[in-house]
């Protein structure tokens, strides 16, 4: 793992004479990077590198082969771009075709020193001088015919309400943005080359444009339009303050006043997540989220733009498309054995719950920035605590060593990022263990992989810790009469506790780049959970049932009253800064009426589904085998204590359960299908369960009704439901009478 070294950095920079604005070689998260913009060795293709001089370190030729034939492509629609390649002098005679069009501008001969090491705790430490001669090749930007430098006009890419003609269906987000002390409506437009004002906005302002180096700027369908001047502004979006310099048209969109184009987004590090409907902004050290409050469709018929609520396109996809054929991973494993080289994999849509607001209390936001130490990146490994994980064994274990699982081309590349961080941080390190486990991929949420080891052989002979997890009916039950939630995810939370020295050996793992054993807690070992819950349960011992409850690395801090609930967030941020814990700020909510935990959605109302859930299941559709079947009854079975009578209504399918019962599609009755499409009726209802009160006398109402196939009851105080409760008769009790079933309730 190695870091350039910011002196041979400036080194390069003048013998091109020119900035380096994107940095292209490095490894890991970006904490090396040399610029303010960086790739961690991504897809090239998800990248803008269009008028940037990136810096490239190529590992090897193939590397060197795609990151140059991406910047080629991108050089011919902005010949501004320009690119610098750091390459070993003896690979120049098999890269001379690679390097077509660059010259050499700079030799670092061997033995000079290029780079510093990171060791196991992430600290850079110095190298000895390469053992071989370094080349630096360059392209500069391509010159005018006249030998002046390229330029660009300003590029607009939405079509201006002026326009005559104009294509339908071009939905941009739009933000609120504030500009001397008025609020402003601002389109966040990623085909805009620059920023854009309206000349209303500038004369609201009683300021006069300075004349532009440009007169006119191309419009998204190639017309021109006049441009009156430039300024310079002072943006606020959020609680950062925003240099800019935008263009003044006489006129913009009717859905905005404002246009945020590339420039800015770039400069500021912007991210667009259309998932949860924000824009996120880094200035320095200080970053901020800023929800979406409309989109506009710009250009429809008569070259009109209107702006149009915010709505959740992924939900309303989900409840329209018609499920394939999902293949589990058995019968994936016998494809591959049979020769199949890919699968297509559908991507899952992941929603955050669409009631849920993600705007910050300026206050809270104030609290939040005293303790962005909390928030960073995992730094390394974590301190030794009073409870570090081990893995006793049962007597007479022996090591168990399993070989490796075939992986597809894109895990291989994800083994290799993900090795080289830990190695990095120190969570991982070489391994000459007897003991060696295979690796898999699970999916994450936000739809990155998440790397796991099959620990299956070691936990069948370790000894399990019964240290208990919170039930998560009763975390919920402590939140009555709560207003203000908030709710904290840490980062990486098995990894930022440490495994005892002596059992560090019994984690080792085997990737195709080498063999590897953890410093730090991982995903697969079966007394983790246990592990986790008893630090949190340690840390946060003072407040846990006051105001604080804790699930594994989901924390939830809910208070009575804002004031309250400001103090409480500050002692829990106190005990994460202490503990040396870190949160991950953009899954975190804050001092909210309502937030998602655990698969519910929780505020001062009481609890209720989480609407993803939901739309999972009343779109599921109909089992075609007992796989399937027990899958749809375990999501619905989560819920049932928000369903009348669940185990009646789904005794039909949970009878084709039985050894034999689901033989075949033609075990699947018209009764199995009503019960089937009953229980996704059912589901959908919008049905709030109120917190218990455990400071008032239960005033409870207790009734049930029996059927052929059980009986149910529902628990209510002062006229809301608390819960509801079924059971499914046994085949004696089927023989009861009337009266006796109904008792059975009771």
């Amino acid at each position: 793992v190695r870091a350039l070294l910011p002196s041979v950095f400036e080194q390069i920079e003048r013998a091109i004479e020119r900035r380096i604005s994107l940095d292209g070689r490095t490894g890991r998260l970006g904490f090396d990077s040399l610029c303010n913009l960086f790739y961690p060795r991504c897809p090239l293709s998800s990248l803008d590198l269009l008028g940037h001089t990136i810096l490239f370190l190529p590992s090897s030729l193939h590397e060197l082969s795609a990151q140059l034939t991406f910047y080629r492509r991108c050089r011919r629609q902005r010949p501004d771009t320009a690119a610098c390649v750091l390459l070993p002098a003896y690979s120049q005679r098999k890269a001379a075709a690679l390097l077509s069009g660059m010259r050499r501008v700079l030799r670092f001969e061997s033995g000079t020193a290029l780079f510093n090491g990171v060791d196991v705790a992430g600290v850079p430490v110095p190298l000895s001088g390469s053992a071989y001669a370094v080349d630096v090749w360059y392209e500069s930007p391509a010159p005018h015919p006249d030998g002046s430098a390229v330029c660009f006009e300003p590029v607009l890419g939405t079509l201006l309400s002026s326009a005559e003609t104009a294509p339908t269906g071009n939905r941009v987000p739009v933000v609120q943005v504030d500009l001397g002390g008025r609020s402003l409506n601002a389109l966040v437009d990623t085909g805009a080359s620059d920023d854009f004002i309206s000349s209303a906005e500038v004369n609201a302002l009683g300021l006069s444009p300075q004349s532009s180096e440009w007169s006119q700027v191309t419009l998204a369908d190639g017309g021109k339009h006049p441009i009156l001047g430039r300024i310079t502004l002072s943006l606020g979006v959020g609680p950062l303050r925003i240099t800019t310099q935008p263009y003044v048209l006489q006129e913009l969109t009717d859905a905005a006043t404002y246009i945020l184009g590339s420039s800015t987004l770039r400069q500021y590090g912007a991210s667009i997540d259309m998932e949860s409907a924000t824009l996120r902004l880094r200035k320095g050290t200080l970053s901020c989220k800023v929800p979406f409050v409309s989109f506009a469709s710009v250009g429809p018929e008569g070259g009109r733009s209107e702006a149009e609520p915010v709505v959740n396109f992924a939900l309303a996809a989900m409840q329209k498309r018609t499920e394939p054929k999902s293949v589990g991973r058995k019968e994936a494993n016998r494809m591959i054995r049979k020769g199949a080289h890919a699968l297509l994999v559908r991507p899952g849509l992941h929603l955050n719950a669409a009631t849920t607001s993600t705007s910050v209390d300026p206050e809270v936001e104030a609290l939040l920035q005293g303790y962005a130490d909390v928030f960073r990146d995992v730094p390394g490994l974590p301190p030794m605590r009073p409870v570090d994980h081990t893995i006793p064994l049962v007597p007479g274990a022996q090591p168990v060593s399993r070989p490796m699982y075939r992986l597809s081309p894109l895990e291989l590349d994800e083994v290799k990022r993900q090795v080289t961080d830990l190695l990095a941080k120190g969570m991982i390190r070489p391994s000459t263990s007897p003991y060696s486990a295979p690796i898999l991929f699970v999916g994450k949420k936000d739809g990155t992989l998440r790397m796991c080891i099959d620990y299956r052989g070691l936990n069948a002979t370790t000894v399990k810790n019964r240290y208990p997890l919170p039930r998560v009916d009763d975390l919920l039950d402590k939140l009555k009469g709560s207003a203000y939630f908030s709710s904290i995810d840490l980062q990486q939370g098995y990894n930022q506790i440490r495994i005892d020295a002596s059992d560090i050996p019994k984690t080792a793992f085997r990737t195709p780049f080498g063999h590897f054993e953890y410093t730090v807690l991982s995903f697969g070992l079966t007394n983790a959970p246990a592990t986790f819950q008893a630090v949190m349960d340690r840390m946060f011992r003072p407040y846990i049932d006051r105001f604080v409850v804790c699930y594994l690395d989901d924390i939830l801090v809910y208070s009575k009253t804002r004031e309250e609930h400001l103090e409480h967030l500050k002692l829990v941020l106190e005990v994460l800064r202490r503990e040396q814990m870190f949160a991950k700020r953009a899954k975190c909510f804050w001092a909210q009426p309502q937030v998602e935990y655990l698969g519910h959605i929780v505020s001062a109302t009481g609890v209720k589904m989480d609407p993803r859930k939901v739309a999972v299941v009343r779109d599921w559709p109909a089992p075609q085998n007992l796989q399937e079947l027990r899958k749809f009854l375990g999501l619905t079975n989560y819920f049932r204590k928000f369903i009348k009578q669940y185990s009646v209504l789904a005794a039909p399918l949970t009878n084709l359960t039985r050894k034999g019962a689901f033989i075949s599609l033609e075990s699947w009755t018209s009764e199995c299908q009503q019960a089937f499409e009953e229980l996704k009726r059912v589901v959908a209802d919008d049905i709030t369960l109120a917190f218990p009160d455990h400071s008032l006398p239960f005033l409870v109402e207790l009734f049930s009704d029996a059927s052929i196939y059980g009986s149910g009851a529902v628990l209510l105080q002062e006229g809301r439901p608390i819960a509801f409760t079924s059971k499914k008769f046994s085949g004696a009790e089927t023989r009861y009478t009337t009266g006796e079933q109904e008792l059975l309730a009771v």
